[in-house]
Formats: C-alpha cells, sequence, structure tokens
C-alpha cells in the first residue's frame, strides 16, 4: 500500500467515524418554530427591550424608532447573505461551515476561533444578567437578597440551562419558544397600557419629525442597536437536526430579524412617549436600570414592576440555553473534523446532544464566573464589558460570512446584483459600526485593542500551525458536505 493509499483509507475511516457520530443527533427533528427560537433565544428579543431599547432611546432621542428600522434593515441584508449560503450547505458548525465552503480553510479557522473566544466565552455575560435580575425578583417578593443569593442565582441559572440543553435540542427550543412567547407578552401588555392611559394622540409629531434629534443622534443608536440583533444566525447550527435545512434556516433567519425589528422599533417608540410629558426622566430610569419599571408606574399598572424583573431574568435564562446549544455543536463538529478533542462528539443516546461539549462549556464560564467574582467585579461591569468583546466578535462574523457569500455564488455563477449589493452595504456598515466602536473616544477603548490582539494572534497561530503541520486543517468543511447531503 502507498502512503497515497493508507492517508486515503484514514480520511474514508475518519469520515464513516464522522457519520456515525452525527447520526446520533436527533435527525430532523424541529420544525420551523424551533428553529425561530434558537434565533429568537440567542438575540433576547424580550430581553433586548428592557436593556438596549432604553438606552438607544437616550442616545438617539426622539429619532430612536429611526434607528431601529435603519438597523433593521441593515441587518436582513446580512441575513441575506448568510441565508444564501444557508439554502446550499446543511451544517452543524453554523457559521465555521458556511464560510469554511466560501472562503476556503482560513477564513473557516478564523470564524470558529473567533465564535468559541470571542463569542461563546464572553456571552457568559448573559449569565451575570440573569443573577442580577433573578435576585432583584426575589427582593421584590421577599424572598431573598444580597451576595449570597446573587451566587446562588449565578450557580442554579447555569445548571437549569446546561441541563434545558442537554435534554434536546426539541425541548430546549420548546423551553426557549415559550419563555419568548410570555415575556413578550407582558412587554406587549405594558406598552399597550402606556398607549391606552396616554393624555392626547399617539401618534407623536415630536418623534416622526426627528424634533431635538438629528441624523448624528440616529447614528450614535445605531451602533448599540445593530450590535443588538447578534445570535439571529445561531439557527444554521441545526443543520442536521432542523427538517428540511436548506429552506427553514434561511426563512427561520430572516423571520426573526423582521419580527425583531418591528417589536424593538414598536418598544422603542412607545417608550419614548411614555417617559414624554411625564416627571420619570429616561436617563435617569437606564442609570438605575429600571425603564420598564418606571414606564409600569407611569401607565398606572405599577404591579407590573415586579413581574417586569422576573420577565427579564427569563429571557436572559432562554439566551443562556441558545448559547449551549450553538456552541455545543459548533465544538462536537470542530471534533468531528479533527480539530478538538475527539471526546467532544460524545452524543447522548437517549438525549441526543453533544453533552460533552455542553458540560466543558459550563466549566468554562463556571471559572469565569468564579473569577470575576473574586476579583468583585461589578455585575453590571461584566455584562457591558463581556457584550461589548462578544459584539466585536458577532461584526467579525458578518463581515465574513458576507464576503464568503459574494466569493460562493460567483464561483457557482449564481451571484445576482442584489446579492452584491446586500453584500456590500452589509460589510461597510459592519467596518463602520467596528470604527465606532473602536476609535471614537469611549472609556472602554482598551476592550478593542484586546479583541484586535486576539485576532492577529488567531491569523498567526493558523500559519503557524499549517507551517508545523501542513495537513492539519485539510478535513476543515468536510463534515458539511457530509451534512448536506444527509
Amino acid at each position: 500500500m502507498t502512503i497515497g493509499e493508507a492517508a486515503e483509507g484514514g480520511d474514508t475511516e475518519l469520515a464513516t467515524q464522522d457519520r456515525d457520530e452525527s447520526a446520533q443527533l436527533a435527525a430532523h427533528t424541529v420544525r420551523l418554530p424551533g428553529i425561530i427560537a434558537q434565533s429568537v433565544g440567542a438575540m433576547g428579543v424580550t430581553g433586548v427591550v428592557a436593556l438596549i431599547v432604553p438606552l438607544v432611546a437616550v442616545t438617539a432621542g426622539s429619532g430612536a424608532w429611526l434607528t431601529w428600522v435603519t438597523a433593521a434593515a441593515i441587518i436582513l441584508l446580512v441575513a441575506w447573505c448568510i441565508s444564501r449560503l444557508a439554502s446550499q450547505f446543511a451544517t452543524t458548525g453554523g457559521p465555521y461551515g458556511l464560510v469554511s465552503k466560501s472562503l476556503g480553510r482560513c477564513g473557516g479557522v478564523i470564524v470558529a476561533w473567533t465564535s468559541l473566544l470571542l463569542i461563546g466565552l464572553f456571552s457568559a455575560g448573559a449569565l451575570f444578567g440573569f443573577g442580577v435580575y433573578a435576585t432583584q425578583s426575589l427582593q421584590a417578593f421577599g424572598l431573598g437578597s444580597g451576595h449570597v443569593v446573587l451566587y446562588l442565582a449565578y450557580a442554579l441559572g447555569l445548571a437549569a440551562s446546561v441541563a434545558a440543553a442537554l435534554s434536546g435540542v426539541r425541548k430546549s427550543a420548546v423551553a426557549m419558544l415559550l419563555i419568548e412567547m410570555v415575556t413578550a407578552a407582558i412587554l406587549v401588555i405594558l406598552m399597550i397600557c402606556v398607549l391606552a392611559t396616554r393624555t392626547g394622540s399617539i401618534v407623536d409629531h415630536t418623534q416622526l419629525s426627528l424634533h431635538h434629534s438629528s441624523l448624528t443622534l440616529v447614528l450614535d443608536g445605531f451602533v448599540l442597536a445593530v450590535l443588538s440583533f447578534g445570535g439571529f444566525e445561531s439557527a444554521t447550527v441545526l443543520g442536521r437536526e432542523a427538517r428540511n435545512p436548506l429552506r427553514a434556516i434561511p426563512i427561520a433567519m430572516i423571520s426573526t430579524v423582521v419580527l425583531a425589528g418591528l417589536f424593538w422599533t414598536f418598544s422603542g417608540y412607545t417608550m419614548f412617549l411614555g417617559f414624554e410629558g411625564s416627571h420619570f426622566q429616561m436617563a435617569k430610569a437606564v442609570n438605575d436600570g429600571v425603564p420598564l419599571q418606571d414606564l409600569a408606574t407611569i401607565a398606572h399598572v405599577a404591579w407590573l414592576r415586579k413581574v417586569i424583573d422576573v420577565t427579564v431574568s427569563l429571557t436572559l435564562f432562554g439566551s443562556i440555553i441558545a448559547v449551549f446549544n450553538s456552541v455545543s455543536r459548533l465544538m462536537f463538529t470542530l471534533a468531528r473534523e479533527g480539530l478538538a478533542p475527539a471526546p467532544l462528539m460524545k452524543v447522548h443516546r437517549r438525549w441526543g446532544t453533544p453533552w460533552v461539549a455542553n458540560v466543558v462549556l459550563a466549566v468554562v464560564w463556571s471559572v469565569a464566573t468564579l473569577v470575576m467574582v473574586l476579583a468583585n467585579v461589578a455585575p453590571f461591569t461584566v455584562i457591558g464589558d463581556f457584550g461589548d468583546v462578544s459584539g466585536y466578535g458577532f461584526m467579525m462574523v458578518y463581515i465574513l460570512l458576507a464576503a464568503g457569500a459574494v466569493v460562493y455564488l460567483r464561483r457557482t455563477r449564481r451571484l445576482k446584483l442584489f446579492d452584491l449589493a446586500a453584500a456590500v452595504i452589509s460589510i461597510l456598515v459592519m467596518g463602520y459600526v467596528f470604527y465606532e466602536n473602536a476609535f471614537l473616544p469611549t472609556p472602554d477603548g482598551w476592550i478593542f485593542y484586546a479583541v484586535l490582539a486576539t485576532f492577529v494572534a488567531m491569523v498567526v497561530a493558523y500559519a503557524a500551525i499549517r507551517a508545523i503541520r501542513p495537513r492539519f486543517f485539510d478535513r476543515v468543511g468536510t463534515s458539511v458536505d457530509t451534512d448536506t447531503e444527509l
């Protein structure tokens, strides 16, 4: 047997192992609502109403609604680019798999490392958010408060989310969907009460005419609005488990962006309307972390104040589940292709989920949480800093996905003018958001340089590994072929 034949035989054996491992996943069991739930959960749609929508309103003023409309339109173009790839390839690796098949091995590996280091790890900020709001909920009902309760909330939130992710993607999708439906219903009730109790017309000429606002202020809020959509693409990791993935996943991503954009626009408009003319100041409410609670008082439904803390903690819990679903499947995929330890391929025989990958991620998050607690870093500081890091990660991934869509469609002679325009606009806007966060005066400017150094280190590491072990990355993207054929 020649060396080439031996290598070919080794690849065949690896491919067979890959099929056996992937077959253990709960194949083709997730319907469209469950796929949408994964994207919605990863974005934390209702959580954004509590955390980001008020901040955008303070930043953009009466033009906040236009900020959300513009951001939704731009992200819809990004979603279109990703959907063009997702309609051709099914993968358990999400963006990593799609970029691997469009931009090649280097692009795929960079996306994988970015997703793990800058998004997967720092998405632990959602756990800190859950702990804070869960503790506030308990305190509001007189059930406990203090640091011990906060630490217990961290532990229970992590344990419960891992258990939900391990129980099966269908069950976790149902849990996330129910959470978002309940929390969204509560927030819609709040917004309707604001409109119903307003004195005068609900058609606010101050907002529609952008009075006391400007294009500059609208763009200032635009940065936060764009980053709020981060995670909508996580549905792409369900390429093996979704029913009719080449059709359902693109539909799920685009519909999620549209629904979230409409919901956030409506919430931003109504929130500004509610605070306008009241004795409450939105800027102070945001600083105190109680904008929705004050809005409930303005709308004469103060009893909702206690429910709102529960609502926010629930939606953040759903976000944690979504992160475990997406990151664990990326780790699983990297193991399938020989880029990560083989045990990460292990799938639970009963639940059909990559249980080792989920447990490893839980351990990493536990260590990160323990470090932040021992360092006595304020929870909201952790949430903000971790959110900034993951935001940069999402922007990098979106830029590579948009570029990958153009390269692949051109290579296969399927590129249309709208595809090119969508990709170019997406890349330019992501570049602008990157610039806006990175170079304009900001107290957290160090985060940009830390992320930039990490990105450069990834490229150097890839080049070094290629030089030392030329065939190490040979199997990058091969699992996508298997998933697409099945």
